[in-house]
């Protein structure tokens, strides 16, 4: 008999256990052993602050930013993209005539922008003066800043499409390229390695227009910011080829520019010697430092 109320009260005991077992306890049991008991909070507090970093690498990103915005939070933006670019391999045939017919731009939009797409921006086109060399740590940064000629040789008006992913091309000045086909054709040395290469053509620094309202982030890959030199090969018939110069991402970075005086920001400690770089969603700005 006292067996029997022994059995009957672990079995009333297990029935009581089970019906309180919580099935959220189950959760993650098919990876790992586990067991665990839930809360359920009703409120809570979260602490939220803004960081300005003193700085931010942005050499060899696959993403470049251009354009200018005045924005009464985060200031007057600058955002220029500097960039070294590659040598082509080319081998001339003697018995064949070359033609150049054009040196083009390729634009391709990476669906991040800063403000009015529906406005034109205007971008200049600078030489710079000497390559671009790394800094003490090996890297480039956004507050990094490189010499460019004095005067653009080229410039140009683009209105950003950045949800349409659609190509865009840009013509350069017709003397740029027939300077490359010309130095192709003619063997010269200057193509033969990067480093020769960089000493004769040092690059370009596409620099925003301060009237603008738009900051766009541009694709930088093998078909992306590349220099496309559209030429003819001439012997029996005529045949249309080119030549793609692509950015060398070891040595290409977006630099910014910035004035945050009259906005919130001016007082931050920070404010003085930072650079902001933001990150620019089709949404509107999330901030990356």
């Amino acid at each position: 008999m006292k067996k029997l109320i022994y059995l009957s009260f672990f079995h009333v005991l297990a029935v009581v256990l089970l019906a309180c077992r919580d099935d959220n306890s189950e959760l993650g049991h098919s990876l790992v052993e586990t067991s665990f008991r839930n809360v359920f909070v009703d409120t809570c507090s979260v602490d939220i602050s803004t960081i300005l970093l003193d700085s931010m690498l942005t050499k060899g990103d696959s993403i470049c930013q251009v354009g200018y915005r005045a924005d009464t939070v985060w200031g007057k933006v600058a955002s220029t993209y500097y960039a070294e670019y590659s040598t082509v391999n080319f081998t001339p045939d003697e018995t064949h005539t070359y033609a150049f017919d054009s040196l083009v731009l390729r634009l391709k939009y990476s669906g991040h922008y800063w403000g009015d797409t529906l406005a034109a921006q205007r971008i200049s086109v600078y030489q710079l003066k000497r390559p671009i060399v790394l800094d003490n740590d090996q890297d480039l940064y956004n507050y990094t800043s490189w010499p460019k000629e004095d005067t653009p040789f080229f410039t140009f008006e683009f209105k950003p499409r950045p949800g349409r992913g659609k190509e865009q091309t840009i013509r350069f000045p017709d003397a740029m390229g027939r300077m490359l086909l010309e130095g192709l054709v003619e063997e010269n040395d200057a193509f033969d390695s990067q480093e020769d290469f960089k000493n004769y053509f040092h690059g370009l620094a596409f620099v925003p227009d301060e009237g603008g309202s738009c900051i766009t982030g541009l694709q930088v890959n093998d078909s992306a910011m590349v220099l496309t030199l559209y030429y003819s090969d001439i012997s029996t018939e005529r045949v249309q080829k080119e030549l793609a110069f692509k950015v060398n991402e070891d040595y290409a970075y977006t630099g910014i520019v910035y004035d945050r005086s009259g906005t919130p920001l001016r007082t931050s400690p920070a404010a003085s010697k930072t650079s902001y770089i933001p990150t620019i969603q089709a949404t509107g700005l999330t901030s990356k430092g």
